[in-house]
């Protein structure tokens, strides 16, 4: 069995263009995971797209079959190879429809995406969309406020692309003066197409929850914290998992509410979340859905036992799941998938 596994950055998406080092980083190390577990699993034959800025590196890749990408390239090689492999696993920003268009070029070709469909990306990846569909199905989460907005005690605020990945271009702001120089500094550097939106502020604890899902199987994944800048800038700098019980309980009971009346999930998924001071879990909040693999990928599989790859791929072909157990201890990753841990406390 061939899975093809396309990593944006590391995979040709920029390949006429500068690569931006700390995504460059991230999405090798979580190229390097995903494609170690696969290849661990019996009968797996593992394929890859690498711009060919990274040929000194292909070497790391051992038991992969890469194919280099360079400029202009990339749609082709990708086409050809999601047609050739049973399953196909994407990882790429929603921001610029990325993800949405690759995974329309497996289906326009004939392959089958190990993730979520076309439609499930497009409304997870629309942040605004997403909230309003939460809303209407009763999951907690902060409205999309219309622009301007210029009531004291709208404030604070937090301004993002519409469509976006990775806390890119997302800002805390506290007055409307603010506001106007953050959006006028958006909409000067971005696609239109990743117009800000406005929610308020949610103050808490931020968390995510990874899920894997396949047939009528959804498993929740022990939860992560989120370790934000705090410069007012929201910048992932990493997490660690799991969560004390209690909070864990919380942040996988919303994670599965979240996911629940949304059509297509199915691969991995991230729900990320914020768990307010209410120890009954009422001011709790979903955020968003990365309809893809993350970088907490790095973190769980070290904590687990068992393979997640071929957990994943068990319930895509409906055969037995392995047993589930985690190490004891705390595993903390930065960014860039640097891990450390467990460490036992």
């Amino acid at each position: 069995m061939r899975i093809f596994v396309y990593e944006y950055i590391c995979g040709g998406g920029l390949a006429s263009q500068p690569l931006p080092e700390s995504l460059q980083r991230e999405g090798w190390a979580m190229l390097m995971a995903v494609l170690e577990d696969f290849r661990r699993c019996l009968g797996v034959e593992t394929v890859t797209l690498l711009d060919a800025r990274f040929a000194e590196s292909a070497g790391k890749l051992v038991g992969t079959r890469v194919d280099f990408v360079e400029p202009g390239a990339e749609a082709g090689l990708y086409r050809e190879q999601t047609r050739q492999a049973e399953f196909t696993v994407v990882i790429a920003p929603e921001s610029d429809f990325l993800l949405h268009q690759r995974c329309c070029w497996t289906e326009d070709a004939g392959g089958k995406l190990l993730g979520p469909s076309p439609a499930a990306v497009q409304l997870t990846g629309d942040k605004k969309q997403l909230a309003k569909f939460w809303r209407w199905h009763d999951v907690p989460t902060p409205p999309c406020l219309p622009f301007p907005v210029c009531q004291a005690d709208n404030f604070p605020l937090v301004c993002k692309p519409r469509r976006g990945a990775g806390s890119v271009k997302t800002y805390f702001v506290q007055t409307f003066e603010e506001l106007v120089n953050t959006v006028n500094t958006m909409l000067g550097e971005g696609n239109l197409l990743d117009q800000p939106i406005l929610q308020p502020h949610v103050s808490g604890l931020a968390a995510s929850v990874s899920l894997l899902l396949g047939g009528s199987w959804c498993l929740a994944l022990p939860a992560a914290t989120q370790n934000l800048s705090g410069d007012g800038r929201f910048r992932y700098l990493g997490g660690s998992l799991p969560l004390p019980d209690e909070l864990n309980d919380r942040a996988q009971r919303l994670a599965l509410r979240a996911i629940a009346p949304i059509d297509g999930l199915s691969g991995y998924v991230g729900v990320d979340l914020i768990l307010g001071a209410a120890v009954d879990g009422s001011e709790d909040m979903a955020i968003e859905i990365n309809p893809r693999l993350t970088t907490s990928y790095v973190g769980l599989r070290a904590l687990a036992e068992f393979n997640l790859a071929e957990t994943m791929l068990a319930l895509a072909l409906g055969r037995p799941l392995p047993e589930r157990r985690y190490r004891a201890g705390v595993v903390r990753f930065l960014a860039d998938g640097t891990v450390e841990g467990p460490h036992v406390q």
